[in-house]
């Protein structure tokens, strides 16, 4: 514009509507709360930190990937926490 003022016309002065669509994805727990069934071994989870060993009827905080493979295994049931 070579340094000059440019005028906005009355006319030009439309507000303008914008639409923000957000969509919240559940997010997916950290931690799945498991009791064991029998005891196992130490394991690695998936956060590549040890757990365990476990014994039965102990009760543990483990990444959600581990502990399904656990419950799925026969090996944990999940604890609801409330």
């Amino acid at each position: 514009m070579q340094g000059q003022i440019s005028q906005i016309a009355e006319s030009d002065k439309t507000p303008i509507k914008v639409l923000i669509k957000t969509e919240t994805a559940p997010v997916p727990p950290k931690r799945s709360t498991i009791r064991f069934l029998k005891s196992i071994p130490a394991i690695m989870g998936a956060d590549m930190k040890s757990y365990g060993p476990f014994v039965a009827e102990d009760v543990a905080s483990l990444p959600p990937q581990n502990a399904q493979i656990l419950v799925k295994q026969g090996l944990a049931v999940l604890v609801e926490v409330s």
